[in-house]
């Protein structure tokens, strides 16, 4: 029940996110790279793995125009490394 609930929030939360990210004039490749940028920063190798195959699918979310997806794991990847 708890996992259902922790879903519904974050599926609920996630447009916001991206609605703000693009409102703010952030495209996603602008904010791939920000993202990129921290990458070094992290020294938890689990979390850095988990951030790039976010990245990576951004990246593919991004070559086939779709922005909302590419914002949805490039805020994932972000995540991941915290």
């Amino acid at each position: 029940m708890r996992n259902i609930l922790v879903l519904a929030l974050l599926t609920s939360a996630l447009p916001g996110f991206v609605a703000s990210a693009q409102a703010a004039g952030n495209d996603c490749a602008s904010e791939m790279k920000r993202v990129d940028a921290m990458m070094p920063a992290n020294q938890d190798a689990g979390k850095s793995a988990m951030a790039r195959a976010e990245l990576k699918i951004a990246a593919e979310k991004a070559a086939s125009k779709d922005e909302r997806g590419c914002m949805m794991h490039v805020g994932n990847a972000e995540k991941a490394m915290k």
